[in-house]
């Protein structure tokens, strides 16, 4: 250990009364590593004020740096419990720069003294404003390494939880004037937010809930389940809240994704439930069925969905009746065609447990079902009422024929008799291969309650236009929540374009240097940073695939390359996480 020299008090007043100035002030502090000199300044009362947010008649507000934190951090490693005493007794301020000093002593310090500044930093966490948040998931990692799960949780909680929708009241007043007009009321979904950016909330996720998970994944799944559950409490208009259904077909289609980093939280969220209850049923121990009870209770359509899921990838004697029972209440067979997580569950239940699963009788019962469907009253509505086409037999043949091929598919290792002939001829005639994506809701197409978001032109369209051309279409095209011609279902907007334009730069902008020359030559003209956030995208999954050469710090500095100074803060605390 470094031998420090005791400072006398002469020195001390000397040197607080060299620092009165705030850049004098700062330096100082900074540079102090001596311990010795944390209890003088503490008796001097250095560390009993943290400064509050300065708030000014204009509405603009300050948060004023504290140099004496930094000194704190400077010797918490040597003095851990002294500092800690300091910090767990300052006051409640409206400062987050000072919490954000908090946030580095935990960091510094092992485990169990970490944690004894919990309250301080929970403190922080529901504060409204804060501060370069991406040190929480780097304390939920820390924490979690030096098995400090319980703390860990209580953070989580807090950091995960969502907020309502900014614009909710006045959607609600919308959502009650526009009750007939369909199209209105589409712009009164709700959206509930996290309390960060998309990009640290992923952060938090990926670097700080799903290590915690590896540990205490029952805990964690309760502790998202609960979350969700408020999220879609946040999602639903009033009058909404008693039904069952979620549209969580449209918001998240897919349970579980490998690219969560660029995922709307809403997803990031659901994504990461679904891996910490796959940890649980893998663990094949008595929380298995713990989870099962708390999923049962929740009365969403998510979580039906996720049951089905589970029980489709842990296919053992424990789960057996639980998908048997799913199978057999299902009511919908002759009507609509199986959701993805079903037929998905079935399938892999067939194939694995084979004639075991279901008796002839209840096959029989099933496949019968299947066969007397579709509703041919439904089928006709749908063609003349929606698609505003005419009704032929034929059709409704050719209709019946992919129904009835699609729903037995799923069923296929356990067919026998007449349905297995029945299901060979329609394989035959159709003569064609089906994927699990094949059924709804589909992971291609982008929804959003129910509407289809199209570019106004495809990524090919796009493709063949010069770099100039590109560029000048992307930062004149401007049209809000257009709908196709004839369908309320098809909606063209900014969104759906800029994923085509993605598309476009990692496919051939990326691989061709001249033509990325052009765009980091233009980067400034690029008008809306929606095009400029797809191109980062776009590198990191290049980097991801392992397509680039280049170092994921030459794609850092190519991205930094295409974001102006005014955009640069902003970004870095994207590469942070």
């Amino acid at each position: 250990m470094k031998s420090w020299k005791k400072p006398t008090d002469e020195l001390v007043n000397k040197a607080l009364a060299s620092i009165r100035k705030v850049t004098a002030c700062k330096y100082f502090f900074s540079r102090l590593e001596n311990p010795l000199w944390l209890q003088p300044l503490a008796e001097r009362g250095r560390f009993k004020y943290p400064p509050k947010a300065q708030r000014f008649d204009d509405g603009t507000v300050i948060y004023p740096y504290w140099p004496e934190i930094r000194y704190l951090k400077n010797v918490c490693a040597d003095l851990p419990h002294e500092v800690i005493d300091l910090v767990v007794n300052l006051p409640k301020v409206d400062n987050p720069v000072v919490y954000d000093g908090i946030l580095d002593i935990a960091l510094q310090l092992p485990g169990e003294y970490s944690v004894k500044l919990k309250d301080k930093i929970l403190e922080y966490a529901g504060m409204d404003h804060q501060y370069r948040t991406y040190k929480y998931a780097s304390l939920l990692e820390h924490w979690t390494k030096e098995n400090q799960t319980s703390a860990a949780l209580e953070l989580t909680k807090i950091l995960i939880e969502f907020v309502p929708d900014p614009q909710s009241e006045k959607k609600r007043k919308q959502r009650q004037e526009s009750v007939s007009d369909w199209r209105k009321a589409v712009g009164t979904l709700l959206h509930p937010i996290p309390k960060f950016s998309h990009w640290e909330y992923a952060n938090i996720i990926s670097k700080g809930v799903r290590p915690l998970a590896e540990k205490e994944p029952f805990k964690i799944s309760c502790l998202l389940i609960d979350t969700l559950v408020d999220m879609i409490h946040l999602k639903t208009h009033k009058e909404d809240l008693n039904n069952e259904e979620d549209h969580s077909d449209t918001w998240c289609p897919r349970l579980y994704s490998q690219d969560n980093d660029h995922e709307d939280p809403e997803k990031i969220l659901v994504h990461t439930l679904t891996y910490t209850c796959e940890k649980v049923f893998e663990k094949r121990d008595d929380t298995v069925a713990v989870l099962d009870r708390v999923l049962r209770k929740k009365p969403k359509a998510i979580f039906k969905r996720l049951r089905q899921h589970l029980y489709g990838q842990y296919l053992n004697e424990q789960t057996k009746p639980w998908i048997r029972e799913l199978i057999l209440t299902h009511k919908d067979y002759g009507l609509w065609e199986h959701h993805y997580e079903f037929q998905q569950m079935v399938r892999c239940a067939c194939e694995h447990f084979t004639d075991t699963l279901l008796s002839e009788e209840e096959r029989t019962r099933i496949f019968d079902a299947i066969l007397m469907g579709p509703s041919k009253e439904n089928y006709l509505h749908w063609v003349e009422g929606w698609l505003g086409e005419k009704f032929t037999e034929k059709r409704f043949r050719e209709r019946q024929q992919r129904f009835h091929w699609m729903q037995l598919r799923p069923f296929e290792p356990v067919l026998f008799g007449e349905y297995e002939t029945r299901f060979q001829k329609l394989q035959d005639k159709i003569n064609k291969s089906i994927s699990d994506d094949d059924y709804p809701p589909f992971k291609n197409e982008v929804k959003t309650s129910g509407v289809l978001e199209r570019s106004p032109r495809t990524p090919d369209d796009l493709d063949n236009l010069t770099d100039e051309e590109l560029l000048a279409f992307i930062n004149n095209w401007e049209k809000i929540d257009e709908y196709v011609k004839g369908s309320s279902f098809i909606r063209i907007n900014i969104e759906a374009l800029a994923n085509a334009f993605q598309f476009v730069f990692k496919e051939s902008i990326m691989p061709d240097v001249n033509r990325l020359k052009f765009w980091m030559k233009n980067r400034e003209r690029i008008e809306r940073p929606i095009y400029v956030r797809v191109m980062i995208y776009a590198m990191q999954a290049l980097v991801k695939e392992k397509k680039l050469r280049s170092t994921q710090r030459m794609v850092n500095i190519l991205c930094m390359g295409l974001i102006t100074s005014r955009q640069r803060t902003q970004y870095r605390l994207f590469t942070r996480r």
